[in-house]
């Protein structure tokens, strides 16, 4: 009884094999004809015309492999993209469900471009968009392959080989997708001609999208002499963003290569490592954050191997520097001050310590003599752009001597000087001297004046007190 059990059961298991295996060999076909038709249709309606050499069903590995694969915008008559291959791989469940019947396609060899002259595409996709919860995504991955993209915006151009892109649905996740990219390069604009190439040829990225949140797990961009890592989650509905940003880069590098900010750098620090990182949380008007800067080895222009570490934070739209500090030309520099943006106004105060004076580059800043000597100084300004007031204390302890372009030597003035002034400065460059105080040895001048930076004018009147000695 035992075997005849078993014997029946197995015939009765062939038998239900044999009449599904005859159902899918008479549906699969008619099904996947008829999802050929509709995906055509469909994609001619959004504006996509398909086109491919050669279509294969494999029914024993339940999947479609479609040969040369053309794809085109036919709103503006442009390529959008290339394959060699695709392969379709099919569900049975989903064929007995009624899904819809494709569980993953695998795309290999291929090309995508797509830019700012696709813009007709884009907002009929947008405009025919619905809204409600959407179908599940097959798995989507993409090998081997090349994009190019020109969007409007600050990244003009970029370009990049594809070594693999994977979009998948997870449950109660939405959207999963990675991407590793290689060679990318591209051109970035910026205001006041800061703008340079892509500088990160190599991008990994891993985010997830649902119901108009993107997180990102992570986003990393590497070239020998740079980094940046990336995280956090973004709120497109809500408009509230969340993320964590770090990085380094070789300052030398990064010039090299004629990434963003070159151009600026150049001007004044020119070799050196920096290190950031930076927290942001908020609504996009109105965000708060942190930020640390810090420079090793920085090459400033008079002083090499500079130290530079800045403190910066972003509350209820106050920008405040909480702390800079600088080992400069030998001495030391201490800044903070406020930004408040509502109102346009600023404050801050700075101050150097024990400076040397042959140090510093008197040719970059523009002054027509050299000075040696050690120096003290401190600035407090405070206003807005259009007028700035401030006051400036300048302390020459030991003295200070003037040295000649050619190398030879001026004037030595060996005894203690000193120097306070309070004016302001408007927008148009129209300098008014309040007082000044000047102290050289036993000497003393006061007064006022008024200057143009613009025309390198400076009028001053006054009064000089001489203890002892003689004057002419």
């Amino acid at each position: 009884m035992r075997w005849v059990r078993w014997t029946g059961g197995g015939l009765l298991v062939l038998l239900l094999l044999s009449v599904v295996g005859w159902r899918l060999s008479l549906e699969i076909p008619e099904r996947v004809r008829r999802a050929e038709a509709a995906l055509v249709d469909a994609a001619a309606r959004e504006g996509v015309a398909i086109a491919y050499g050669g279509l294969k069903l494999h029914l024993l590995h339940l999947h479609v492999s479609i040969d040369n694969v053309v794809l085109r915008d036919a709103l503006a008559d442009l390529p959008l993209g290339s394959a060699r291959s695709i392969d379709v791989s099919l569900s049975p469940l989903r064929f007995l469900t009624g899904d819809f019947p494709v569980s993953r396609v695998r795309v290999r060899n291929f090309h995508l471009e797509a830019g700012e002259r696709n813009r007709a595409l884009y907002d009929r996709w947008m405009s025919t968009r619905k809204e409600g919860p959407s179908p599940s995504l097959p798995e989507i991955l993409l090998v081997d392959g090349s994009i190019l993209l020109t969007p409007p915006g600050t990244l003009r151009r970029f370009q990049a080989v594809v070594r693999e892109v994977r979009i998948r649905d997870v449950r109660f996740l939405g959207t999963h997708v990675t991407a590793s990219l290689e060679r990318a390069e591209g051109d970035v604009a910026l205001p006041e001609g800061a703008g340079g190439v892509w500088p990160f040829p190599s991008v990994e990225a891993d985010f997830f999208y649902k119901d108009g949140v993107l997180r990102v797990r992570k986003f990393k961009a590497a070239r020998d002499s740079a980094s940046l890592r990336l995280s956090g989650s973004l709120d497109t509905r809500k408009r509230i963003a969340s993320a964590k940003a770090s990085g380094e880069v070789d300052i030398a590098g990064w010039i090299a290569a004629g990434a963003p900010g070159s151009s600026l750098l150049r001007r004044g620090v020119r070799a050196g490592k920096a290190e950031f990182s930076v927290t942001a949380d908020g609504p996009w008007n109105d965000p708060e954050g942190e930020a640390r800067i810090l420079l090793r080895n920085a090459g400033f222009a008079g002083s090499a191997g500079a130290e530079v570490e800045a403190e910066l934070s972003l509350r209820h739209r106050v920008l405040r520097l909480a702390r800079a500090h600088a080992k400069l030309w030998k001495g030391a520099l201490e800044a903070d001050g406020v930004w408040r943006i509502a109102s346009g106004s600023f404050e801050g105060k700075a101050s150097l310590r024990r400076v040397s004076l042959g140090s510093v580059p008197w040719d970059t800043l523009g002054v027509p003599i050299s000075l040696d000597g050690t120096a003290d100084a401190s600035v407090r300004v405070g206003g807005t752009v259009d007028r700035l007031e401030g006051a400036v204390s300048l302390s020459l302890p030991g003295g200070i001597e003037r040295t000649s372009s050619t190398g030879g030597t001026g004037p030595v003035l060996r005894f203690p000087m000193s120097l306070d002034a309070v004016g302001s400065v408007t927008g148009s460059g129209d300098v008014r001297v309040d007082s000044f105080r000047l102290l050289a040895g036993k000497a003393e001048s006061g007064g006022g004046g008024e200057g143009s930076i613009t025309g390198r004018t400076l009028r001053l009147r006054g009064s000089l007190s001489l203890l002892a000695g003689k004057a002419a």
